[in-house]
């Protein structure tokens, strides 16, 4: 898994256990011990890993969905990652990318089929998404052929890059942060998924990427010596690793924040 750097959350969907119908598992607050201020705070990555060890029946399969929910009512599934659907024992792990606050698992299972399962992992904090990235830095075309783990990977770096600079201002984990952030975040996350894919910008050509990250990182040390002008609600670490919910507001004078 990702590690406690990126405010990991342990996820617990399915204990192992025989199941011989379809259903679904109790949601799961991926703001748990954080803040959930205008779409930031809640963890939006997760990691999970799918492990079948019995199967029976003429001809069994089991198709698991990952479904996700701002209110907790309304659900839809994740368009980013997925299970392969089994027919015998197995295990996969795969990345879940553009989370909402709220999360749950739906099996199907075919008739007259049982299978024993967990699903279990982690979910981690991330400053921008794929839907961010593909809006703000990069269409999603240019990187098609990588995995969703693979964009996971470069996702959790880039954040991990800048909290290198923001951390050195700003106490950590931020519970919420503005769009350049997440913008600048998306370009570093660009250069490492181009990267990964593999690219030669034509001799004498503008390298865009590498453009966008030098970029990013001019910014984000710009807010470790000057201060960004906005407002970032956040977390004491003591109330984060004990599960508390509730954030300190920090006001601009007594956050070093310039008017």
């Amino acid at each position: 898994m990702y590690g406690p750097g990126r405010a990991e959350l342990a996820l617990a969907l399915h204990a192992s256990g025989a199941e011989s119908s379809s259903g679904v598992s109790t949601a799961i607050d991926l703001a748990d011990g954080s803040a959930y201020v205008g779409g930031c705070g809640a963890r939006s990555l997760a990691l999970l890993d799918l492990d079948v060890t019995a199967a029976s029946g003429p001809t069994p399969t089991l198709a698991i969905t990952l479904e996700t929910s701002r209110d907790g009512a309304n659900w839809h599934a994740v368009p980013t990652g997925g299970f392969d659907v089994l027919s015998a024992a197995g295990w996969q792990r795969r990345a879940f990318i553009d989370l909402d606050r709220y999360v749950r698992a739906r099996w199907t299972i075919s008739a007259s089929a049982s299978f024993t399962f967990a699903v279990s992992g982690s979910a981690v904090l991330v400053y921008a998404g794929l839907a961010q990235v593909s809006s703000l830095a990069m269409r999603a075309e240019a990187v098609s052929d990588l995995s969703i783990e693979e964009k996971a990977d470069a996702l959790v770096a880039a954040s991990d890059e800048a909290d290198i600079d923001v951390g050195e201002r700003y106490q950590l984990p931020l519970v919420r942060w503005p769009t350049s952030l997440s913008r600048h975040v998306g370009s570093i996350a660009s250069l490492i998924m181009m990267s990964s894919n593999g690219y030669a910008p034509q001799p004498g050509a503008r390298d865009t990427f590498k453009d966008g990250h030098d970029r990013a990182k001019a910014f984000l040390k710009q807010v470790f010596t000057v201060g960004d002008q906005a407002i970032v609600a956040q977390l004491a670490p003591a109330d984060f690793q004990t599960g508390g919910t509730n954030p300190v507001e920090r006001e601009w004078t007594s956050r070093g924040w310039a008017r």
